[in-house]
């Protein structure tokens, strides 16, 4: 939910919002891509941080505390999976989130 929410508020209205889910033997795979604002490279890793915002002009416009992705940090290692970022200013985000099955 946490990934979304931040998708919804980053996306303009004429903008796309992608989520897929993908099902293996051992893991699942959960896609969500965006044609938002994107997010700098320097603030990438930040974003993952507690109570992280960003000093941009769309990010202060935005209602939050900055606990949204921290907490999807901490479920996604409880559950012994790994996130992946790839996001550029002015074009989007994708955040790939994969988890074991077993979890």
């Amino acid at each position: 939910f946490n990934i979304l929410d931040n998708a919804v508020k980053y996306t303009p209205a004429s903008g796309n919002i992608w989520v897929s889910v993908e099902c293996w033997e051992m893991y699942v795979k959960i896609d969500i891509t965006d044609n938002g604002i994107g997010i700098s490279s320097d603030e990438q890793q930040r974003v993952w941080t507690k109570f992280y915002r960003s000093n941009t002009y769309p990010d202060m416009m935005q209602p939050g505390i900055g606990l949204g992705l921290s907490f999807v940090d901490m479920i996604v290692k409880a559950h012994g999976g790994r996130k992946m970022m790839q996001s550029e200013v002015g074009k989007g985000t994708r955040i790939s989130i994969v988890i074991p099955q077993h979890s």
